[in-house]
């Protein structure tokens, strides 16, 4: 996920330097603009992330991120329905587990199903 954007010149001037020479170029304050310092997101491949409100927009596009990002085994969890849209493109396909959050019972059977999950995403409206 890239929320902000910085420019070409400056990018091109700290993507190789070490975090702490970007934030002494930042106290030096001799730019123009913002400086914008990103760290790689830190995901393990052999993880499993769920998403609750999976199959929604939001959920999607956290599924999408994720993946981009190097997750390899994603589920959506979905308190309606239990099929991935016809229309997803990528090469990861997420797993979709009908789940009510809601019902501690089916939370710990997606637990027990999924045991080596890292992460969780609220996408749910």
């Amino acid at each position: 996920f890239r929320f902000f954007f910085s420019s070409r010149v400056l990018s091109r001037q700290l993507t190789k330097v070490r975090t702490p020479k970007k934030i002494q170029y930042m106290r030096e304050a001799q730019h123009i603009g913002k400086v914008v310092v990103t760290q790689p997101m830190l995901l393990c491949r052999e993880a499993t992330y769920l998403i609750t409100g999976g199959l929604g927009y939001v959920g999607q596009l956290v599924a999408k991120g994720l993946i981009e990002h190097g997750a390899r085994s994603v589920v959506l969890l979905s308190s309606s329905r239990c099929e991935l849209p016809s229309d997803w493109e990528g090469a990861v396909r997420p797993a979709v587990v009908k789940c009510d959050v809601g019902d501690l019972s089916q939370v710990q059977a997606v637990r027990q199903t999924h045991a080596n999950t890292r992460g969780m995403a609220r996408a749910a409206g």
